[in-house]
């Protein structure tokens, strides 16, 4: 473990005893290797452990942690379950009733208005077979370009 990390966790979890036992004795083994954090380890407990050691643990009154969660929660939206969402819409179908119609709405307007002039796609794809067709219509030497004779190879082996 680096010095860096023993550090952070001088200043928060170890003091705290808040540390897993195996990053406990590493932080613990660091300290006996390097003077620098046994020294800061030793300021951080004369400073922030000691001066405490006496004091008695007093226990807030449980009003303050309901004031608390109060002001947390305050403007919290509530959430709602999906059972209880549908309960709820079935209470008021006017939203129901709205997302119908402008349902209906859209789609009557995608089957009813046609689309302004031709897909340039479908002119171009209609423009190549009519090139198709028209080149089987012209005559090369005595033969159409469909009519050709090309064969596999494979009618010889039967």
């Amino acid at each position: 473990m680096d010095c860096k990390k023993v550090r952070d966790l001088l200043f928060t979890d170890y003091v705290d005893g808040e540390l897993a036992a195996i990053v406990r004795s590493e932080v613990e083994a660091h300290i006996s290797r390097c003077a620098a954090c046994r020294e800061l380890e030793k300021r951080v407990h004369s400073g922030a452990i000691e001066p405490f050691r006496a004091s008695v643990r007093e226990e807030p009154p449980a009003y303050i942690f309901e004031r608390i969660r109060e002001r947390v929660t305050a403007g919290r939206p509530v959430r709602q379950s999906i059972a209880e969402l549908i309960a709820s819409l079935c209470h008021n179908p006017g939203p129901i009733a709205a997302f119908a119609a402008a349902v209906a709405v859209i789609i009557a307007l995608v089957v009813a208005v046609p689309v302004a002039g031709k897909n340039p796609l479908n002119e171009y794809l209609d423009e190549q077979m009519g090139y198709i067709t028209n080149l089987d219509a012209e005559e090369v030497n005595g033969y159409g370009i469909f009519n050709t004779d090309i064969g596999t190879g494979a009618e010889l082996l039967l």
